[in-house]
């Protein structure tokens, strides 16, 4: 079909996987094994808001393809979304990023593949524009702006009606960021060069991104550009005036203090706002610290100025839930920016915070939850909204995806008067070590209990987790909580007496321990276990390995749990997942760990990264690349190397043993990854060369 025929809205239903809504916020339709991570990435947006209704660039499953989606407020715990039939892209991994000019009633979409993308020739970078009427939409005009796949695109419009994209690029010794505009129409487009400001500030890592956006000031319009840099250990903004030369360009850094800069940023300007006000939410890595900080500022919003500076304000400390992949959204009726983010790194619960323009005073906690899964398995990531202001007229839309389920899930929010969903369920303990009736724990070992979320660390305390000897006296304990793992940890001040009972209780009810939305403990949780009767020397177990499987990237939906190797490569991507029973090491200390592995037919000249998974709940025979268990990052996740190898020889690889001590009483997931595009063969338990853990615990 040409484009110069008007393609009416067609009334395409996408039924929803489920006619059930979350905890908080609402299911929607799945998207299906092709698509990951529909609603990323962290600069993007992915909705709007015109005519009167809020739409949306979503994965039609029945078309196989992106498509612009209405969404049904009236219906939305049951039908949100209805397709109008108008293809975005037909590339099951590409990325959008989408802009509404409300002035000439245009909607733009840029479309493209992730640089590490290995599914598909087509590696175009798409600016496409669709002309609105009576609510149908009609595509206009299409450009490829460049014929590569890059990292985390974005656009905006200036205020003389030129184009502007930004992305950063492979270069040697990392990443580059570069600029790309149209001049006469939106088909004329100069070909992308390197943002001209310094140039050590423009090359990045490997693993940092830009975006733009488009603002005025009190002499008219500007464009500007923000950006990452973790070889500098900065976060940069440049910009020019509207209509200046495209090489007039200033610069400053919007911090340049160790560990400010991550890749994850989004920044919204305040539309028709003449003071040039800019707000940017970014996250710093002061996370990867060891030890962690939790007072140390996680989540930062930064606001531009009138007179160029910067002011910033902690919406989120490394303490307070582990946030990552944050966005804002200006709220211009009632002056507030409200910002949503998800538990780091494969998400969870998407929470929300928000505070007035001029203060920026973000209150303390994890804050509000914005959309939740009652499903703790099923964990929600990658928020994305709008670049538009909002206010009353439209309310606030936030979409976001589960990978696990392969759903869209959504809240709304009416502005004004009404207050986000509130929290209702409470906190419950699912976890503890020592495990309840356990027997022959060690004397010196600590005493932990997870909770189901994480809690506001100002009632879990001395006062409220306790423990008691068998006449019932108190012992007395350091308590300490960690919000990333919602994990409280009462620490005797001496080794506890051998071949005695002890109680551990979790208060309650009334003053006891409570989430960060105030909902309490409904009652307390009590569990008991006994010391050993001998002093507990350490003692070396070979555990085998329960299950074992790898996944790839270029077949994200085929499993390869039965098979007799497992393989890790970086190109095409493919790591190994090993799990691990511990349940029987409950209240001990690791003080030495080994994994022995068997390379097969294939060594490596590179190296391959052992690191831990949260999730657990995985099978060999069910994981997939599109539903595997994330892996920690780069520095707080990483538990040893191995490599180079050779084939047809045994490895033995030591491990971190303070990491894996947390470990013992449970299931263990260990992850192989590597950056090397020399792949290495591994033997599977199906071929008889299993892999192996050996712990020294004491």
């Amino acid at each position: 079909m040409c484009a110069g025929i008007v393609l009416a809205l067609i009334g395409v239903l996408v039924p929803p996987a489920h006619a059930a809504t979350l905890a908080v916020g609402f299911r929607d339709h799945a998207y299906g094994a092709a698509v990951t991570a529909p609603t990323a990435d962290k600069p993007q947006s992915k909705l709007w808001h015109a005519g009167g209704r809020w739409w949306g660039v979503l994965w039609d499953p029945a078309a196989r393809r992106y498509t612009i989606q209405g969404f049904n407020l009236a219906t939305q715990d049951t039908h949100a979304w209805t397709s109008t039939g108008v293809t975005v892209d037909q590339r099951p991994n590409s990325q959008a990023d989408a802009l509404w000019d409300g002035r000439a009633q245009k909607l733009y979409v840029l479309t493209h593949l992730e640089v590490s993308d290995s599914s598909t020739a087509d590696r175009g970078l798409r600016v496409q524009r669709f002309g609105f009427s009576g609510g149908t939409y009609q595509l206009e005009v299409t450009h490829t702006v460049v014929n590569r796949k890059v990292e985390s695109a974005s656009l905006d419009k200036d205020s003389t009606g030129r184009l502007w994209v930004t992305y950063t690029e492979p270069t040697s010794g990392g990443k580059r960021v570069m600029v790309a505009h149209t001049t006469t129409a939106d088909t004329a487009w100069v070909a992308p060069f390197v943002l001209p400001v310094d140039p050590a500030a423009v090359l990045t890592s490997s693993d940092d991104i830009s975006t733009v956006v488009a603002y005025g000031d009190s002499g008219g319009g500007r464009i500007g550009i923000l950006w990452s840099n973790q070889r500098t250990s900065a976060i940069y903004f440049a910009s020019r005036s509207d209509g200046a030369p495209a090489s007039s360009w200033s610069m400053s850094a919007v911090c340049s203090t160790s560990l400010c800069p991550d890749d994850h940023l989004n920044i919204k300007a305040v539309d028709a706002d003449a003071d040039g006000r800019l707000y940017a939410v970014v996250k710093t890595s002061l996370n990867d610290k060891s030890p962690r900080v939790p007072g140390d500022p996680l989540i930062v919003v930064y606001r531009l100025n009138p007179s160029g500076g910067w002011a910033s304000s902690v919406a989120w400390t490394v303490g307070e839930g582990n946030m990552t992949r944050p966005i804002v959204v200006l709220d211009s009726e009632s002056r507030r920016a409200h910002v949503f983010a998800v538990p780091c790194c494969s998400g969870g619960t998407v929470y929300t915070k928000d505070a007035a323009f001029g203060d920026l005073a973000f209150p303390r906690g994890n804050g509000t939850v914005f959309m939740r899964s009652a499903v703790s398995t099923e964990k929600i990531n990658n928020p994305t909204s709008t670049k538009q202001t909002v206010d009353g007229s439209t309310g606030l839309l936030v979409l976001a995806s589960m990978d696990s389920t392969r759903e869209y899930v959504h809240n709304f929010l009416p502005l004004g008067e009404s207050s986000p969903p509130a929290d209702t369920t409470p906190p419950t303990v699912v976890a503890t070590s020592p495990a309840d009736g356990a027997s022959g724990t060690a004397t010196g070992a600590a005493v932990t209990a997870t909770f189901s979320e994480p809690m506001d660390a100002s009632t879990v305390t001395g006062g409220t987790v306790t423990l008691t000897d068998g006449s019932g006296a108190g012992v007395v304990a350091a308590v300490s909580y960690d919000s990333s793992t919602a994990r409280v940890t009462l620490d005797p001040g001496a080794e506890l007496a051998f071949d005695t009972t002890y109680t551990a209780r979790v208060r309650g009810g009334p003053g006891g321990t409570a989430d960060s939305a105030g909902n309490t403990l409904e009652s307390d949780y009590v569990w008991s276990f006994r010391t050993a009767s001998v002093p507990v020397g350490p003692e070396t177990v070979a555990v085998p390995v329960s299950e074992d499987s790898w996944v790839h990237a270029g077949r994200p939906a085929r499993n390869y749990g039965a098979g007799s190797l497992l393989n890790v490569d970086a190109r095409p991507i493919a790591v190994t997942y090993l799990k691990f029973d511990l349940s029987d090491l409950a209240g001990g200390a690791v003080r030495a760990a080994t994994l022995t592995v068997r390379v097969t037919t294939s060594g490596s000249a590179g190296s391959q990264a052992v690191r831990t998974a949260a999730d657990d709940t995985w099978d060999e025979l069910g994981v997939t690349y599109a539903n595997r268990p994330l892996l920690g990052d780069a520095v707080v996740g990483r538990l040893g190397a191995t490599g180079p190898t050779l084939r047809n020889t045994t490895y033995s690889v030591p491990l971190d043993p303070a990491a894996l001590t947390p470990e013992l009483g449970g299931m263990l997931t260990l992850g192989l990854d590597t950056a090397s595009t020399d792949g290495v063969d591994l033997g599977s338990r199906e071929s008889g060369w299993p892999a192996t853990l050996e712990l020294t615990v004491e």
